[in-house]
């Protein structure tokens, strides 16, 4: 099965094919309408490419209908468009598992909500080093230890010298990200000792 993280599902459309038997790749490739794909699309390529105009076109001429509800932020153009050409054409659900793709593939996203939770049941939001969450990683007995991502699990070594450092390279990357709990991290900077420190907060604009 597929994982996807961080910004991918984003990015991401789910399909859904089923051939209807176990080893879909052992079909006789004879039985299909098109045997050699690559080389019929090659050779109807132009007949391929004015259907998709005529659609473009036809949704043009009818004024540019919204054919899809769904939003996803950075891609506005790209859902008004395809959704719309699609709908107008008689093609419904684009988009339509969009929440599923989240929730099904982006399994990073539930460990780092976990992850967090436990961070900000433990110490709310105070400012913390990013060495003293890596002593409470190490604590075996520790809320945020037993919730710790399978990233950090692989990258943060037992008392290993540069932990603190490895630890503040990985937590860069969920800067300000809200999770559907309502928490997201955020980073200060400690003026006196001039090093970086990191607390959970309670977001604003919760997601729930």
């Amino acid at each position: 099965s597929i994982v996807l993280g961080g910004d991918l599902p984003r990015r991401s459309y789910l399909i859904q094919m089923d051939a209807k038997m176990a080893r879909p790749w052992e079909r006789d490739t004879a039985k299909f309408k098109h045997p050699e794909l690559n080389a019929w699309v090659e050779e109807h390529r132009g007949e391929l490419l004015a259907a998709l105009l005529t659609m473009a076109r036809a949704w043009v001429i009818a004024n540019r209908p919204n054919g899809c509800k769904e939003v996803i932020g950075g891609f506005e153009d790209w859902v008004f468009v395809v959704g719309g050409i699609l709908k107008f054409s008689g093609i419904d659900g684009f988009l339509g598992n969009l929440s599923k793709l989240y929730e099904d593939l982006d399994t990073t996203n539930d460990e780092w909500q976990s992850f967090f939770d436990a961070w900000y049941s433990e110490h709310g939001e105070h400012e913390m080093f990013a060495s003293d969450i890596v002593t409470d990683i190490e604590n075996p007995y520790s809320a945020i230890g037993k919730n710790a991502t399978t990233e950090i699990s692989q990258k943060i070594k037992f008392r290993a010298p540069g932990n603190a450092k490895v630890l503040s390279k990985i937590l860069r990357k969920r800067l300000n990200v809200i999770y559907p709990n309502g928490l997201k991290l955020e980073q200060t900077e400690d003026k006196h000792k001039k090093t970086k420190q990191w607390k959970v907060v309670l977001a604003k604009n919760k997601t729930f």
